[in-house]
């Protein structure tokens, strides 16, 4: 959950000279393959910090890696999740969040 005030970029954004888009990442394994990372439709508004239109979430976004398995087993996902937070007056540096996934094994 993002802070009430706050909020955090945007997969992709219009433009690579503002403010960072979030980047998620996840480990590889021979157990899934990455197939793509789907975000809620971001807001777009013009942000006069940056003199540029800007993508972002604030709230409760939800991030979603979709994967396809390999096998049938349980697996376990490993990444991290990479922003920066920024309000109507300033950004903090980004961070990076580690975090693990457990699915469990298809029913057959």
């Amino acid at each position: 959950m993002v802070e009430e005030g706050w909020h955090i970029y945007a997969l992709e954004l219009p433009r690579d000279d503002g403010p960072l888009p979030t980047v998620v990442r996840i480990q590889p394994s021979g157990s899934f393959e990455l197939l793509e990372v789907n975000e809620p439709e971001p807001e777009e508004v013009m942000d006069p910090n940056f003199q540029m239109v800007v993508r972002y979430h604030s709230g409760s976004p939800v991030l979603r890696a979709v994967l396809m398995r390999k096998e049938g087993a349980a697996i376990t996902v490993l990444g991290e999740v990479e922003f920066m937070a920024c309000n109507d007056m300033t950004c903090l540096p980004p961070v990076s969040v580690p975090f693990e996934v457990e699915l469990p094994a298809l029913k057959k």
